[in-house]
């Protein structure tokens, strides 16, 4: 019920190349875009480097994700909810799906650091 009120506030934020858990945006749209972007410039796609955060959903800082979560919401009561999931569990609880929209804000900024700072033209993220 909350994502369906935090949804609409947190998917605007997220970079076109951020998949997993987001309407329209799971891993076969990003296959075919990956093969998209392969057929249409062999070139500037010879090369991957192919990341993998270990451990990543325990080793999400409590404050950290707090911090970026009241970017976007401002209300006590939905904050005190937020904040009380993000506590229930070292990082923040694998396998409910609010964790994998609070896994795409925690590297939200990584994304945009990529994509608009460091120009790269090619990037895909799955979380």
């Amino acid at each position: 019920a909350i994502m369906q009120v935090l949804e609409p506030i947190w998917t605007p934020q997220f970079t076109a190349d951020t998949h997993a858990c987001i309407k329209g945006r799971g891993m076969h749209s990003l296959l075919r875009k990956l093969r998209e972007d392969l057929r249409a410039d062999p070139e500037g796609t010879a090369y991957c480097l192919k990341l993998d955060v270990r451990k990543f959903y325990p080793s999400i800082d409590h404050e950290r994700m707090k911090t970026v979560v009241r970017r976007k919401i401002k209300d006590p009561d939905v904050l005190w909810l937020l904040d009380s999931i993000i506590d229930s569990a070292p990082g923040v609880p694998i396998g409910n799906y609010i964790s994998q929209y609070f896994a795409n804000l925690y590297l939200s900024e990584l994304d945009h650091l990529l994509k608009e700072v460091a120009g790269v033209r090619y990037y895909y993220r799955y979380a």
